[in-house]
């Protein structure tokens, strides 16, 4: 019975891994020994192989022994009302800054119970989330909502954020253009009723002292 045993070179002890000649048959050892001794050989190199794998990576070369962190927590109630009181103020002075305070106060002061969310969710989203953001000056903002509320012939909205535009530092000819444009491509009537409401808007805030500029080509 031979020794069976893996030698360092990767050979079975016993087994001559070299052909030679099986006496007096002129077969090579391949073809007189038995089919089972050469796939018991390549099955053990598969084996010591991807045992060598596993020692040297076990973690790489089998994914599902990963372990995956756990996911953070849900925020509390307090947190997420901390959260939404912190948007509401910084929209709200926002809001102010821009409409004024004089509208934001009408507004409220006309706001029902079955309204309110709808109030707290413009303040939050739209001015606490959004208008803070950086990358647009508020007179950019102001001029795009112009521009889309025009589109949408939001005609109350509008007149808000014309106001808006003024107080941020748009000209004239700024808020004309802005309202020009939209005509082209939203419709001749929505452009006609954005003229009216930005003209009229503008005759009220030179009414109540505030200085408007020209603008270029004025």
């Amino acid at each position: 019975m031979p020794d069976l045993t893996w030698t360092r070179t990767g050979h079975l002890a016993g087994i001559n891994p070299t052909p030679r000649r099986a006496e007096g048959r002129g077969l090579t050892i391949s073809k007189a020994a038995p089919r089972g001794v050469d796939g018991w050989r390549r099955g053990m190199s598969v084996g010591l192989l991807f045992a060598r794998i596993c020692r040297i990576a076990p973690h790489s070369a089998s994914p599902v022994l990963q372990t995956t962190p756990p996911p953070p927590p849900p925020p509390t109630a307090d947190e997420i009302a901390a959260a939404r009181a912190t948007l509401h103020r910084a929209g709200d002075a926002i809001r102010r800054s821009v409409a004024g305070p004089q509208h934001v106060d009408a507004v409220q002061a006309r706001t029902t119970a079955f309204g309110q969310p709808m109030q707290e969710l413009a303040t939050a989203a739209a001015w606490g989330s959004v208008w803070t953001r950086p990358g647009l000056s508020r007179k950019q903002r102001s001029l795009l909502s112009v521009a889309m509320l025009c589109a949408l012939n939001r005609g109350p909205e509008l007149g808000v954020h014309v106001r808006g535009a003024f107080r941020n530092g748009a000209t004239q000819a700024e808020v004309r253009e802005t309202v020009l444009q939209a005509s082209v491509y939203c419709g001749m009537p929505a452009g006609m009723e954005g003229f009216r409401i930005a003209e009229r808007v503008l005759n009220e805030v030179r009414a109540e002292g505030m200085v408007v500029e020209k603008g270029e080509g004025e």
